[in-house]
């Protein structure tokens, strides 16, 4: 089976072959550390035609002196794939091959990887997520950074960045130098709303020591109670006689109300989870130095419950 080519498709051809055999010596000299050009010469390959292109693209396609940030352009003749740019994320500068949208370095990730892009993804992917509004994420998970932070981090004002736009023929927004603020704390938790039946009907609970009923004392379970009562007998029918004194301190003395004894409380010694308390008849405990109440002992639960809060009693 014969195919004809024309000349102008044969000639084409034959760049493509030829180019491809000097980004082959070009790419093996730059890891190699040998002269691409005495490489091209042996195989009889034109060196000035390399070089009349090279600086044709060069000039073409240069490298900003200053790292611009991703401004929702896309220069079309330089390589589609995204590098990293100290976080930036913008579009690589290099020159794509001819048979593809990316430079080399770009389609050998993108050789690697499942998605067929380069690692931080591609222009389009970043220009897609610009005209919708949404900040964009590379494969990783990863956003931008902020253009002021990078400013900050390589020193540089303001004024060397828009000159090196100016350059390149790219105007940026005032807000790119605008450093942006950044929230710290937690968030601000929002008050249980509840309906006006489940207040009226739920009390709320009240907290604090209960109205002490009187001292506690301690009442060991071997005591004998009627040897007790007659001994605190005893010691009040030993008072002393009262002084004589006249008409009128006994008029203040009957009109000034006696004072009101504290009952007492009969307590025993309670151990609860290593700790000594003393323990009423309706579970109230108390600490045993203090005499403060402790809270009340629930034996259902087997725990101690908070003391309620005393109710004052207003006339």
């Amino acid at each position: 089976m014969e195919v004809e080519v024309s000349g102008m498709l044969w000639t084409g051809l034959a760049n493509v072959v030829e180019e491809t055999r000097r980004e082959t010596i070009r790419a093996c000299a730059e890891k190699y550390k040998f002269s691409a050009e005495n490489a091209l010469l042996e195989l009889g390959l034109s060196v000035k035609k390399e070089k009349k292109m090279r600086e044709r693209i060069d000039k073409t396609n240069k490298k900003p002196e200053v790292p611009l940030p991703f401004t929702g352009l896309i220069q079309e003749k330089c390589c589609h794939g995204l590098k990293q740019n100290h976080g930036l994320l913008t579009q690589c500068h290099k020159n794509p091959t001819e048979c593809s949208t990316y430079c080399q370095g770009c389609q050998k990730q993108a050789d690697k990887n499942a998605s067929g892009k380069p690692n931080s993804g591609s222009i389009e992917d970043r220009m897609a997520a610009f005209t919708s509004g949404k900040e964009y994420r590379d494969p990783k998970g990863k956003a931008p950074v902020a253009y002021a932070k990078v400013m900050q981090k390589l020193k540089l004002t303001e004024e060397q960045v828009q000159a090196e736009a100016l350059k390149q023929n790219i105007e940026l927004p005032a807000e790119l130098f605008n450093e942006p603020v950044v929230k710290r704390g937690r968030p601000k938790k929002n008050p249980a709303i509840t309906s006006d039946t489940e207040s009226e009907s739920s009390e709320p609970k009240k907290r604090g020591r209960p109205k002490k009923t009187g001292k506690p004392v301690e009442v060991s379970t071997t005591e004998d109670l009627f040897a007790t009562i007659i001994s605190e007998a005893k010691a009040e029918g030993k008072a002393t006689r009262p002084e004589p004194v006249t008409e009128k301190k006994k008029e203040v003395k009957k009109n000034e109300p006696e004072p009101e004894k504290e009952p007492e409380v009969k307590v025993k010694k309670f151990e609860f989870k290593g700790k000594l308390y003393y323990r009423t008849a309706d579970n109230v405990l108390y600490d045993p130095k203090t005499q403060e109440c402790m809270g009340v002992f629930n034996e259902e639960r087997q725990e101690i419950d908070e003391c309620e809060e005393e109710e004052d009693e207003e006339e």
